[in-house]
């Protein structure tokens, strides 16, 4: 038995990007650091362990079988410095 498979090109897809993706972009990376932010070394911590420990060390979550958390929520008053954490959780 003798199989022929045919390869053809059908139809080409566009270059699109959905302009949502542009709005979300960072443009440059903040200047501040974790120690420039005053007052939220435990909120800091805490984002750390949810954010970046199920990225580094996967095998602490497995040992004990539990799921890593899929990402955080950060709410508070205007002005409290939550968008400048995630600017800086998403530069490094």
């Amino acid at each position: 038995m003798v199989l022929y498979q045919v390869l053809s090109v059908v139809g080409l897809l566009q270059d699109e990007v959905d302009p949502m993706v542009f709005v979300m972009k960072v443009e440059k990376a903040p200047l501040e650091s974790y120690v420039d932010i005053g007052g939220l070394d435990a909120q800091i911590q805490e984002i750390k362990e949810a954010v970046k420990l199920p990225l580094t060390h996967p095998e602490l979550y497995e040992d004990i079988h539990i799921k890593p958390p899929k990402g955080v929520i950060l709410y508070g008053e205007p002005g409290t410095g939550k968008t400048l954490l995630a600017k800086l959780f998403a530069s490094y």
